[in-house]
């Protein structure tokens, strides 16, 4: 049910230390200080992804001196002001920058995928039936896509975590991949990777540019 919250009921939505000047300033509070249903979906939104992310900003925090965090494909940059507000500011230290790409200029890659899947000479014929029809090939692909990226973050030597992304109710797109930094590398999730990729038949953009060399790396 569509609903509008009003000014005084507000704090019971928010996150301890954030405050109802930001989300104005956001245009999530309207000027009275209300929610209206659409804004009241995207708070408890952003603020589900700012408490699982919380434990891991926090650690971030603790480790570096000046650590920098990235918020990539940021849309209106919701993400980000609150995480400065109630992390990144309280600590007097660090930088949270937050990119937005149009879509015309940054390709999908679980699409790049699917459309790998659908042209694969050499992939394994046990994993054809997977993907065989249009629907399951973009739902395969979907998933392969994300055991890709956590994959990949595994044998560059992040200890990964997946977990629920947001309330089924505000997006199908429902995984969240979490990454610490623990070693250098992981040859044995190389190599695990490097036998999904072949017996898929695909190699998205994600592994074609970690793959390039990098100066000093």
């Amino acid at each position: 049910m569509r609903r509008q919250v009003k000014a005084p009921e507000v704090q019971r939505e928010l996150v301890a230390g954030q405050s109802t000047a930001l989300l104005k300033e956001l245009h999530l509070l309207t000027r009275e200080g209300d929610l209206n249903a659409d804004s009241l979906r995207k708070l408890k939104q952003v603020n589900h992804r700012v408490r699982q992310l919380a434990p891991a900003v926090e650690d971030v925090l603790s480790r570096f001196g000046d650590p920098v965090v990235v918020d990539c494909g940021a849309g209106k940059g919701y993400l980000g002001f609150i995480l400065h507000e109630l992390f990144v500011g309280p600590a007097a230290k660090g930088t949270i920058v937050s990119v937005e790409s149009r879509p015309e200029v940054v390709p999908c890659c679980q699409a790049e995928v699917a459309r790998q899947l659908e042209r694969a000479k050499d992939a394994s014929p046990l994993l054809a039936p997977l993907h065989e029809h249009a629907w399951h090939r973009r739902e395969f692909g979907s998933h392969l896509t994300n055991v890709i990226r956590a994959l990949a973050l595994e044998a560059h030597g992040y200890r990964v975590t997946v977990t629920e992304l947001a309330g089924w109710e505000h997006s199908l797109k429902n995984e969240l991949i979490l990454g610490k930094k623990v070693r250098a590398r992981d040859e044995a999730a190389r190599a695990r990777l490097d036998a999904l990729l072949a017996a898929a038949g695909v190699r998205p953009k994600l592994v074609r540019l970690l793959d390039q060399p990098h100066p000093g790396v």
